[in-house]
């Protein structure tokens, strides 16, 4: 039988999964040193994606922004294209989309593990080893409002004016930038 989990809704509107106490076979959502380890490969993804999308910015800077010092500058898609091209537009959406939900997305699994990490690593700890040395450090989600108004995610994008450029249509874009939590 598979893990026992419950679904909550924070005040953010995000799903997010967290674990009962003990499933069936006594192993949390965070004793599992896979989903640890994945959770960083995603953040070393995040932040390749981050780079790649900033270095291509970089390179386009200069034909799209020219004479702009500060702030921004609104520019049609189709002026986009004239100036850079569509292959560098259509690399440029995607990866700011991807780097954009992928961030909202490990946000919201970094939060769980600050959270839910503590409750799993005090049911192993013997505490009369460190009854004299340390404590555990306990994340109150219902408690922390601080944190809970930066897990919110990021509002989502309007594809209309880039449905010519991939060559499919709105709702398969939305599909393929769909968020992992809810």
């Amino acid at each position: 039988m598979p893990p026992f989990f419950i679904a909550l809704v924070n005040n953010s509107g995000y799903n997010r999964t967290v674990v009962s106490e003990v499933d069936k076979i006594g192993i949390q959502k965070w004793g599992k040193i896979t989903l640890i380890t994945a959770m960083i490969s995603n953040y070393n993804m995040v932040l390749d994606i981050w780079r790649t999308r900033n270095d291509l910015i970089i390179s386009v800077r200069g034909t799209v922004l020219d004479g702009v010092q500060e702030g921004y500058r609104y520019i049609e898609t189709s002026k986009l294209r004239s100036e850079i091209g569509d292959q560098k537009l259509l690399q440029l959406v995607d990866l700011t989309e991807k780097a954009i939900i992928y961030t909202d997305d490990l946000i919201v699994e970094l939060y769980d593990f600050l959270v839910n990490f503590p409750v799993y690593a005090k049911s192993r700890i013997n505490y009369k080893l460190i009854k004299d040395y340390q404590n555990i450090v306990m994340a109150d989600d219902t408690k922390d409002l601080y944190i809970q108004k930066y897990i919110e995610k990021s509002p989502d994008a309007d594809y209309s004016s880039v449905v010519d450029l991939y060559g499919m249509n709105l709702e398969t874009l939305k599909i393929m930038y769909s968020r992992l939590y809810k």
